[in-house]
Parts: C-alpha cells; structure tokens; sequence
C-alpha cells in the first residue's frame, strides 16, 4: 500500500503541471521544477502500479486541502490525500471516485474552526479562505441580541464597533457580498426559532453583524402579541417578522403573510418548513385599493427586499427584474378567506402603505387593528400619494400615531410638532395597548422631551463657547 499526500493541480484532466521553486530550500525541488499532477491522473497512475486506488472521504482540517474541486477559488497550494492498494479496501472513509465536493470531519471541524478564530490575522485571512469553510465559521459566530429596546438603533449601527469578533463578522459579510454567492446559513433567532440568513444582503447585515433588525419594533409587538391573535404581515420578505409573531399568537391565533417577490417568497416558505410552522398562511400577493395585476420592480440581491411598485429611493438599488403579480384589496380578502379577527398589521412594503390602507378601510372600521408600519414620504410620492395623505387617512378612521422614541426606544405618542420615526405606531383608542396606561405615556414623553431639551442645550453650549483660531500666531 501507499499513503500519498501531495499538491494536485485542480481540473478533470489526466496532466501534469510543472511549477517554479525554491531550489535553495532543502525540502523543495532540487531541480526547480515542482509536480503538480491533477487528481485524475494522480488515481489513474496509482491504478497502473498498484491495481486499486482510492481519495479519502474527508480531507485533513487545514485550509491547503481543498473542499470544493469545481470552485475558481484561487490560492496557492491544492492538497489531496490518495491511497493506491494491491487488495481491495472495504473502508467508509475510503472512495473510489474523485468527488467534486469533499468536506472536514465532523468530528474534527469544531476544533479546527476553535483555530482559525484564534488567529490574530483572521480578519485579514477571510479572502485566503475556501467559501464553504468560512459559512461553517459564519455560522459558529452567529449572535442574537436579547429582546428589549435599543434607544438610538439605526441602519448599521454596530458596522464600526471594534469588537474583533463583529469585525470577523463584518469581513465575511463583505466577502460573500462582493462574490455575490447565494449562500445561506442558520440563524438563532429570538423564542426558539431559526432564519436561513443569505450572507451579503442589507437584512443580513444587520442580523448577522449585530444580532438584531428593528430591535425596537420587534419588542413593542413582544408585549402586545398575545396567544389567538391573528397576525397580518404585509411586505413579509424571508419572514422575520412572521415568523416572530407565530410563536406569540400559538396554535389558536393566525399569521398570513403577504409578499409577491418569487426569490422572497420561496424563501419564506423555507423558513416556515425549518422551523416546521402550522399557522402562518403564506399569500404570494400584494395588498393595494384594486384587485388585478401590477408589475413588481425586484431589487439586486444585496438589496433583496425592497422590491417596489414604485421607483426604488435608496442609493445602490437597481432593479435585476420584474414580475407582474396578483394585487389583491385586504377588504375584499379578509371575506374571501373567511378572517375573523385582525389584531395587529405590520406593512412595509416600499412606498405602496398608503394604496393598501385604502384598500383596507372597512377591516380597519370593522377591527381596529394596531398598525405598525414604515413612512417614508419620498417612497409614498414615487407611488402617488405621500405621508401627510397617509397620516391624514389614519385621522379619519380615528387612529392615534406613536412615534419610537430615539432616547427610550418604546413609543411615544407623536405631536403636530414632533419629528416621527422611520416606523410609526398607529392604534385605535377602542382598543388600548396591553399595560400601557397614560401616566406610563406622559413619563415617555417627558423622558423625550427631557433628552431632546438637554442635547439642544448642550449644541447651544458647544456654539456659545470662543471658537480656537486656525490662524497661527507669527514667531519672533
């Protein structure tokens, strides 16, 4: 028998490749010339002397040693382990033809990826690292924040934290960002669930870099979602909020979540089978104030997600396709589907909140439901209408706005003069908030004000002080 382990040449070839080395070190070529044979040839020429030949199963926890040999991945040195016999080996760790794919032990993976986060220069390694080995280590390093409020959180808050391991994270989010590999790992999410995350969007930059997305929203509804509800996700993208809000209602309450993207959708209905969920019912429509057919502007895929009826609105965005789908009015769907009850509606569906809630009046009269959803004036124009239309809409069906509050992260009830979150809060005095009394909501406001008054205070202060001259006295 033979043992070989050696450096190959990637390719299905029967061929040797010859290299420059180093002939002044002892352990290279004496000649110069190094041998790079490919893997077939290497099995071909073992047959030929021994009779039998075989690759091992697994390949050794070292990041020489490829795992995907169809991958242009480019480095160095490619290794590969052989064994040629001249009796037939019956062993499961043995294989008789060249798999395309290989991977690491199990047994020998957790160690081995123990390694790699010791090095000090793993940030800077992430580009020298096999894709298949750096989603075993995206995976590892996945984190989830706890539920409670996060007074401040904006879009890619924690994208400068030092932290070496949020670092890491945000190396190898870059990394599957810019190789626009749609690749996908589990993530914990909050009550026991998990979220195929695709590495390299704007939602994973946000779960996978910090552990939360729209932490603020996420736990105003974990203390008002409440066993039996029924649940209305409008804009529901991979689930999360779906997801979140079936745990909460139980098996006596609803969700039905609403998205028209095909690529979001499936991906919906992969996180609804892992987590093996009986009540969300997923509706491949959109909600507006018509029944018929529109045609939907589905964004790149860092941005998946912000798929449009109207024109996109961030920087970056660019529509990769469009679809046309089923546009359905919510009124005239709570019928059809025989819906008993509404509780609470999340809408963030790209600038069309304002088409959907005309669409949706006799449910809001007949329910009251809470509403949470996004406001984004320059979204609502591209759609014809605007957030002071949409605003005034809610007005008249008697609903109250709450804004969330940028120092306490909870909501506060919004006034004529003040400035309103990106997501905004509407309910119907009808149906007050589980546990939220007014001497609980004037202490909000007043913590607002309170804060607001003192960072005005102290901008005041910094203006009011001798400005330092730039200009440099002369030296004798």
């Amino acid at each position: 028998m033979i043992l070989l382990e050696t450096c190959v040449t990637p390719g299905e070839g029967f061929s040797i490749h010859l290299v420059d080395e180093d002939n002044h070190n002892p352990n290279q070529s004496h000649s110069g010339k190094g041998c790079r044979p490919t893997r077939p040839w290497v099995m071909q020429a073992l047959k030929q002397y021994f009779g039998h030949a075989y690759v091992s199963k697994y390949q050794p926890c070292h990041l020489d040693f490829d795992l995907d040999w169809n991958s242009s991945f480019d480095k160095k040195l490619h290794r590969g382990v052989f064994i040629g016999s001249k009796y037939f080996l019956d062993n499961n760790k043995l294989l008789q033809d060249l798999p395309a794919q290989q991977s690491y032990d199990p047994k020998l993976q957790e160690p081995f990826l123990e390694e790699l986060l010791a090095l000090p220069d793993i940030v800077e390694s992430v580009w020298q690292i096999e894709p298949k080995v750096l989603l075993a280590l995206a995976e590892k390093i996945t984190v989830t924040r706890p539920l409670s409020p996060y007074p401040g959180w904006y879009f890619n808050i924690e994208w400068e934290n030092p932290d070496h391991i949020t670092q890491l994270r945000r190396a190898l989010w870059e990394y599957f960002r810019k190789k626009q590999l749609q690749e996908r790992i589990k993530l914990n999410l909050l009550t026991d669930l998990q979220l195929f995350l695709y590495l390299g969007n704007d939602i994973s930059s946000q779960l996978f870099i910090a552990g939360c997305y729209e932490p603020n929203e996420v736990y105003f509804l974990s203390q008002i979602v409440a066993p039996g509800m029924t649940f209305l996700d409008v804009g529901a993208n991979d689930g999360i909020y779906s997801l979140f809000a079936s745990n909460y209602v139980g098996p006596d309450g609803s969700v039905y979540s609403f998205e028209p993207s095909q690529r979001e959708f499936n991906r919906l209905l992969d996180n609804i089978a892992l987590n093996q969920i009986s009540n969300i019912k997923a509706l491949k429509l959109a909600l507006s104030d018509f029944d018929g057919t529109a045609t939907l502007k589905v964004a790149n895929d860092e941005h998946a997600g912000q798929n449009t009826l109207g024109e996109y609105v961030y920087a970056g965005v660019h529509c990769s396709d469009v679809e046309p789908i089923a546009v359905k009015r919510l009124d005239d769907l709570v019928d059809e589907l025989g819906i008993q009850r509404v509780d609470v509606i999340k809408l963030d569906i790209e600038g069309a909140e304002f088409s959907a809630l005309k669409g949706a009046q006799e449910t809001l009269k007949r329910f009251k439901p809470l509403l949470i959803l996004e406001l984004s004036d320059e979204a609502l124009k591209h759609q014809g209408s605007s957030a002071i239309q949409l605003l005034n809409l809610l007005e008249q069906l008697e609903y109250e706005i709450f804004t969330i509050g940028n120092f306490t992260g909870l909501p506060v009830k919004a006034t004529s003069t003040s400035p309103l979150s990106s997501n905004i809060i509407a309910a119907h005095p009808d149906r007050p908030w589980n546990g939220l009394t007014a001497s609980e909501q004037l202490q909000r406001m007043q913590s607002e004000l309170g804060h607001t008054q003192s960072e005005l205070d102290q901008t005041q202060s910094e203006w009011a002080r001798p400005k330092q001259s730039w200009i440099k006295p002369k030296q004798n």
